[in-house]
C-alpha cells in the first residue's frame, strides 16, 4: 500500500472508486471538501417543524484554528467535478441577499448533478482508475438486456402462433437471461488495477481508523493514535 493518498484522488473521486459507479454519497463528499476549504458553509435553516440546510457561498473568515485547518485542506486543488458543483452553487448565492442559498432554493442545485457526475467520471478514467465511464458501461449493458428482453418476447409471441418445439422455451429463457442482465448492469463497471490499488488502500485505511475510533475517547485521539501522517 501506498504511504499515502495519489495528490490527485480528491474525496468525491475516492467514493467513487470505494462504490464503483457515481453515487450520491460522492456529491455529498464532494460538498463537505468544499467546505473544508472554507469554499462554502453550511447553515441550519430552523422552521417551525423542521430542520433544514442553507449554504453560504461567501463564509466569513474563521478564528485561527479554523483558517489553519483550512488551508491545511487547500494544499491539495479541487477536482473538476467539485468546480462544477462550486460554480453552480455561487451562482445560486450570488442572486441571494448575503449570498446565502435558502433551504427552498437547494432543489435547483440539483440540475447541475449530471454535469458533476460526468466530470467526476473523466477525472476518474483520465487517471485510469476506471477503463471507462461507469456510466457508459451501465447504459451499454443496461441496452443489451433490453434488446435481449425484446427478442425473447418476440420468440415467445411467435411460439404460440408458429408450431415449433421448443420456441417459446427459449422465448421463456431469453426473457430470464435479459433480466438477469438488466439486475446486474449496476454491477458491471470495473476499477482498472490502478483502482483496485486505490480501493484497497481506501479500505484499509478505512479498517485503521475503525479500530482506532472504537478505541479512542475523542477525535483528537484518534488524529493521534492512527499512525496516518497525512491525518491531521
Amino acid at each position: 500500500l501506498m504511504p499515502a493518498p495519489p495528490h490527485d484522488l480528491t474525496a468525491a473521486s475516492g467514493a467513487m472508486v470505494m462504490d464503483g459507479r457515481s453515487s450520491r454519497r460522492a456529491l455529498t463528499t464532494a460538498m463537505l471538501d468544499l467546505a473544508s476549504r472554507g469554499l462554502i458553509t453550511f447553515r441550519e435553516d430552523k422552521g417551525f417543524l423542521s430542520h433544514k440546510v442553507e449554504i453560504d457561498v461567501d463564509p466569513p473568515e474563521g478564528h485561527a484554528t479554523v483558517e489553519a485547518q483550512r488551508r491545511l485542506n487547500a494544499r491539495t486543488r479541487t477536482g473538476p467535478a467539485e468546480d462544477v458543483a462550486l460554480k453552480k452553487l455561487q451562482s445560486l448565492g450570488r442572486s441571494e441577499p448575503g449570498s446565502i442559498i435558502p433551504s427552498d432554493k437547494l432543489p435547483e442545485f440539483g440540475t447541475s448533478v449530471a454535469a458533476f457526475d460526468k466530470a467526476l467520471e473523466g477525472h476518474v478514467v483520465k487517471r485510469k482508475w476506471f477503463a471507462e465511464a461507469p456510466s457508459k458501461v451501465v447504459t451499454r449493458w443496461a441496452g443489451r438486456g433490453s434488446l435481449a428482453l425484446i427478442g425473447g418476447v418476440i420468440l415467445v409471441f411467435v411460439g404460440f402462433f408458429i408450431t415449433m418445439s421448443g420456441l417459446v422455451l427459449v422465448g421463456a429463457a431469453t426473457i430470464a437471461g435479459s433480466l438477469v442482465m438488466l439486475f446486474l448492469a449496476r454491477s458491471m463497471p470495473a476499477v482498472t488495477m490502478a483502482g483496485s490499488m486505490i480501493r484497497a488502500m481506501l479500505h484499509a485505511y478505512r479498517r485503521t481508523l475503525e479500530k482506532t475510533m472504537e478505541q479512542a475517547r475523542s477525535m483528537q485521539q484518534v488524529v493521534d493514535e492512527s499512525g496516518l501522517d497525512w491525518l491531521e
